[in-house]
């Protein structure tokens, strides 16, 4: 399969950046080992995920914000799904689609020391599904994607002559 992608960025100014990206991405189908009657076979998922976004530089001490719009077209997306006799198995599940926007401001505290804050708002959907129970659920949202998350942390990062010290802490929050 090809998968394509495009990239390109321009730098207005020495401390600004925009960019845009696009690019295919591809699954391979499969057979299940354990499936409902109809359900061995699974085919091949395709995506297209197109991004653009902007990146500042907003003091010489290290504040940096950046903004990011994204859009996924996905096509015979798979699905992990349960079935009670069965067991697990994967299923096609039509077209979906998730856009969004992100924010993330991060900064230099100094000695060693940065801090950061980011948000999300998605929206996920269902354009084509009908589910092993007959039932349409083409409008509903994707499962385990939330619309909003965000997160706030801080990390310290310092290099020695035989190696370094990386440490991260943060809080993610999700919302549905």
């Amino acid at each position: 399969e090809t998968t394509p992608m495009l990239s390109a960025s321009y730098r207005p100014t020495d401390s600004s950046q925009v960019y845009a990206y696009a690019a295919k991405a591809f699954k391979a189908g499969g057979f299940n080992l354990t499936a409902p009657a109809g359900e061995e076979f699974f085919d091949p998922e395709s995506s297209w995920t197109y991004e653009v976004g902007y990146k500042r530089s907003l003091s010489e001490r290290g504040l940096n914000l950046k903004l990011a719009a994204f859009s996924v077209d996905w096509q015979d997306m798979q699905l992990s799904l349960f079935d009670p006799v069965a067991g697990g198995y994967v299923e096609n599940a039509g077209e979906s689609t998730s856009t969004g926007v992100e924010v993330e401001l991060d900064a230099d505290l100094g000695h060693h020391w940065g801090m950061f804050l980011g948000l999300g708002i998605a929206r996920t959907e269902f354009q084509e599904f009908t589910d092993a129970f007959g039932q349409d659920v083409a409008g509903n949202s994707l499962a385990n994607a939330p619309e909003q998350t965000w997160s706030v942390g801080m990390s310290y990062d310092r290099e020695f002559s035989e190696g370094g010290l990386f440490a991260r802490a943060n809080y993610v929050g999700v919302q549905d």
